[in-house]
């Protein structure tokens, strides 16, 4: 599947990367947003605070990007490292699914191509080297891509697919234009008989994590997206 014996190029280029992103992971000062989703996540899972707790710390982001990188924390030995470390694990599976989600439209041939331009990149390597939601939900998109792309598609590709979708916008909420265009390609790639149940899973999930935070996740999250004449 990964490597027919023929070009490694691909191999290559992931190694390449994957010693890159170690290396930063280890020389990276880090920035202030990686302390608090660390920090806050740590303390949202255990229980110190609650997500959206009035007078509680700022939770300007979805829950998913405090649960995520705060499980580096509870799981494994709290600091910055555990996280990085975590990150590496997340950059090498976006080279791997990137990798077969070209592999599945295009061929063998050209699935290379773009792990080799991450290679050739230290720039983005050092980008998705942090302990930021951009590696994650990164991986999130390529995912819910790469569900769908199965050639003995199943409903159950769809939903994995849909709710890896509607993750992305529980890690960062600017991409739910991703989530919306996804539901519609959905229904224009397979019809509404394939696309009903993973656009109502998903919703579903959807609703439930804003509904368990309610109102305040309204009031901090999505307000600032909604026109002021709706907030009067």
């Amino acid at each position: 599947f990964f490597y027919n014996g023929s070009n490694p190029c691909h191999i290559i280029s992931i190694s390449i990367s994957l010693a890159q992103c170690y290396f930063f992971i280890h020389h990276l000062e880090p920035n202030m947003d990686e302390g608090t989703y660390l920090v806050k996540g740590k303390y949202y899972l255990d229980g110190t605070y609650q997500l959206f707790e009035p007078f509680g710390p700022i939770t300007n982001k979805m829950p998913f990007s405090f649960w995520i990188l705060g499980l580096t924390q509870v799981w494994f030995r709290p600091g910055l490292l555990s996280a990085r470390l975590f990150v590496l694990i997340l950059f090498f599976l976006l080279n791997v699914f990137l990798w077969s989600s070209v592999n599945k439209i295009f061929g063998y041939k050209w699935a290379a191509l773009p792990v080799m331009v991450i290679s050739l990149n230290p720039a983005v390597i050092m980008y998705y080297s942090r302990a930021n939601t951009q590696i994650i939900s990164a991986l999130f998109i390529i995912l819910s891509i790469w569900f769908i792309l199965n050639n003995n598609l199943k409903i159950w590709n769809l939903i994995l697919g849909a709710l890896c979708a509607v993750s992305t916008v529980l890690t960062r909420q600017n991409l739910l234009p991703y989530y919306v265009l996804y539901i519609f390609f959905l229904f224009w790639e397979f019809g509404w008989r394939k696309a009903v149940w993973p656009t109502l899973v998903s919703l579903f999930i959807f609703l439930s994590i804003n509904a368990l935070f309610w109102p305040r996740i309204y009031t901090i999250i999505w307000m600032p997206y909604v026109p002021s004449i709706i907030n009067k």
